[in-house]
């Protein structure tokens, strides 16, 4: 009988659990659960500059955990990996929300690098779109960090920086819709971090994104409804920089109630979509990228092939 699998991702924004069994060929695995929740980590981390996350935000972090814990019993999950990434990775404090998550769930959390998210997202997804090992750069777009990953004839090349859809939500994006000046601000900062990571555009490179603001746009554009945003629907389409560019001034151009009705986003979506929106066209115009190929499978799926590789070699 084949083992059953769990992987969590405990990020600035939300917590995502996958619950997979290990698939005949043993390389693969066949999902069975997936959950998504806020957790809102970000919310009011680093106020003061004291890097600290708060009290409210560890509850909801613990009770959506505990809430997992449950899950993992009720499906018989032989193994669970979690990680935690985004602004637990920078907080001071980090230490007391796993002693918290461990006791009142008995998942074990371990906080990974920036190199470490970006080599499991970039596994989850070019394992799933069975990308060629050639030249690729993936970049996964998060809460609170961007990773990128870059695979080229001389080997990996891994970046994070401190690049999130929440982040400069919070710190620009005051009104709703974004007036011109919080677009310039956005914009801004989002290049100077880009030049930070010293990337470069390479010719004829597959151009790969995931992460919710990606996957959102994905669902928008391609009309997926809400209820139907799987993998199996997200992986490999593509969109146009002119698609992404084009939606975001339409989703600027309303309300906030009214971009929920229209695009059926959730609350804690459509508050962070227009930031993270720019983010991901200023990256395409960086890397000179005219099209973006999208993977839903991502960090989750990457810390299971990862598991099996490691279980297979032991």
């Amino acid at each position: 009988m084949h083992k059953i699998f769990a992987s969590i991702d405990l990020g600035s924004h939300t917590a995502r659990l996958l619950i997979a069994r290990q698939a005949i060929d043993s390389h693969n695995i066949s999902p069975l659960f997936r959950k998504r929740e806020y957790v809102r980590l970000a919310e009011d981390f680093g106020r003061f500059e004291d890097r600290l996350l708060t009290p409210d935000a560890m509850d909801r972090a613990v009770g959506v955990m505990s809430g997992f814990s449950l899950m993992i019993r009720h499906f018989g999950v032989d193994h669970t990996v979690a990680v935690a990434t985004g602004v637990v990775r920078e907080s001071k404090n980090a230490d007391q929300l796993l002693n918290r998550i461990l006791k009142n769930s008995g998942i074990v959390v371990h906080v990974v690098s920036g190199e470490r998210e970006a080599l499991l997202s970039r596994l989850g997804a070019v394992r799933s779109l069975k990308i060629p090992e050639v030249s690729y750069l993936v970049f996964d777009l998060g809460g609170g960090s961007t990773e990128f990953i870059r695979r080229t004839g001389d080997g990996m090349d891994v970046r994070s920086v401190p690049l999130g859809a929440v982040g400069l939500s919070k710190k620009h994006g005051r009104t709703d819709p974004l007036v011109h000046t919080e677009i310039a601000a956005i914009n801004s900062e989002t290049d100077r971090f880009l030049q930070q990571t010293r990337l470069h555009a390479i010719s004829r490179e597959r151009f790969i994104g995931t992460g919710g603001t990606v996957v959102t746009l994905a669902a928008m554009i391609h009309g997926i409804p809400f209820e139907q945003i799987v993998p199996e629907k997200i992986n490999g389409l593509s969109l146009r920089l002119e698609e992404i560019e084009e939606v975001f001034h339409e989703m600027n151009a309303i309300s906030l109630a009214e971009r929920m009705q229209r695009y059926r986003l959730e609350p804690e979506r459509a508050g962070v979509i227009l930031a993270g929106s720019l983010i991901v066209i200023r990256i395409m115009r960086h890397l000179e990228a005219r099209t973006l190929l999208v993977s839903m499978s991502d960090l989750l799926e990457g810390i299971l092939f990862d598991f099996l590789e490691g279980e297979q070699h032991d």
